[in-house]
């Protein structure tokens, strides 16, 4: 397959899977002259802004950012910090307030 190929040279793979009734996201990637792995249990649910513990103080911040019609966001992050989670939230919250055309690019997909 192409994620084969990929891994095999210098590149990394990443891919959501389902195995029964739970969604896994899994990365393969090269270290150390080996492949190592890493998976992590992709939710269920679509969290709100409150599961991200961001903080009561830093809610007027997102509700700017809610509230713009038009603009880019560009969220940052170690891997695991949370950027999925937290884009997963703003775009909820879009979606139950109001209207809007939203292009989110990532790779996998964590939220559908």
């Amino acid at each position: 397959s192409e994620q084969e190929r990929v891994l095999s040279g210098l590149g990394d793979v990443d891919k959501t899977v389902r195995h029964n009734e739970t969604r896994y996201r899994l990365h393969a990637f090269r270290e150390m002259g080996r492949v190592a792995t890493s998976i992590q249990v992709a939710p269920d649910r679509v969290p709100t802004l409150e599961d991200t513990r961001c903080g009561a103080d830093r809610m007027p911040v997102f509700g700017r950012i809610i509230s713009q019609k038009r603009g880019l966001v560009v969220v940052t992050g170690l891997a695991g910090s949370g950027k999925s989670t937290f884009l997963g939230a703003l775009i909820e919250e879009i979606n139950r307030t109001r209207q809007a055309r939203i292009l989110l690019l990532t790779d996998p997909q964590d939220y559908v």
